[in-house]
């Protein structure tokens, strides 16, 4: 046994340098449909945690490749922000450190975006809802069918620009609130039906590709849905 609670994350951040609008980096296909507003676009993410503290880090391992279609609405005046509508669907891998319980599913949804990228400064609000079929599968026993609905509220704040010749912003706020609605699952690991889960995350850039970050969760996540609260530090490379 061991009083030991270190935790080392590792994130991979796929977007491109703080404070530019995400239209290009980190997406394999982001293509324009000719003549429209229509889009469509490939991004994957990824999340590893490893360290003893399974408190600190809910997600310890997860892997997705979200892609749809986007359509652009027309701009709110020379500043005023875009508003876009998303539909999109991911296939999705979330396990615990030790591979003893995993999820494996698809999820899809719509989702409403609405971006003001003034000069020097990003705001990014989305919300919509999301539906999650699959599986999931323990060590040792059999597999269950999964599914859960999800209302998720993000934004998004990026400013403090660099006195610099390299253009970027060294600040970058981001929050996660999901509401999920577990329909089918192990309610052995589920015992509740519904579960708020928080993720609040400062990178502060000290050049347009290293950040140092705080990130505080709360709430219950999967796989495992147990009770987390707790503060991380790390380190943030972006491309």
């Amino acid at each position: 046994m061991t009083n030991d609670s270190s935790t080392f994350s590792f994130t991979l951040d796929f977007n491109r340098i703080p404070g530019k609008p995400e239209t290009s980096g980190g997406y394999i296909v982001n293509d324009a449909i000719k003549n429209t507003q229509w889009g469509y676009y490939i991004k994957p993410s990824m999340d590893i945690n490893i360290g003893s503290s399974i408190s600190s880090a809910p997600n310890n391992i997860s892997i997705a490749l979200p892609g749809g279609l986007v359509y652009d609405f027309p701009q709110l005046g020379k500043t005023g922000g875009i508003i876009s509508l998303y539909l999109e669907g991911a296939p999705e891998f979330i396990s615990d450190r030790s591979f003893n319980n995993m999820l494996y599913y698809f999820s899809i949804g719509p989702y409403i975006k609405y971006e003001n990228n003034a000069p020097g400064f990003l705001f990014d609000l989305q919300t919509g809802i999301s539906d999650a079929n699959g599986f999931r599968n323990q060590k040792a026993l059999r597999n269950d069918y999964y599914g859960r609905l999800t209302i998720p509220l993000y934004f998004k704040i990026i400013g403090w620009k660099a006195k610099d010749k390299k253009e970027f912003n060294r600040i970058q706020l981001t929050n996660t609130l999901k509401y999920n609605i577990i329909y089918s699952d192990d309610f052995n690991i589920t015992k509740d039906k519904n579960y708020i889960f928080n993720n609040t995350k400062l990178d502060i850039y000290l050049t347009s590709n290293l950040g140092i970050n705080i990130t505080y969760n709360y709430g219950n996540e999967e796989p495992l849905f147990k009770k987390n609260h707790a503060i991380s530090f790390g380190l943030t490379l972006a491309k």
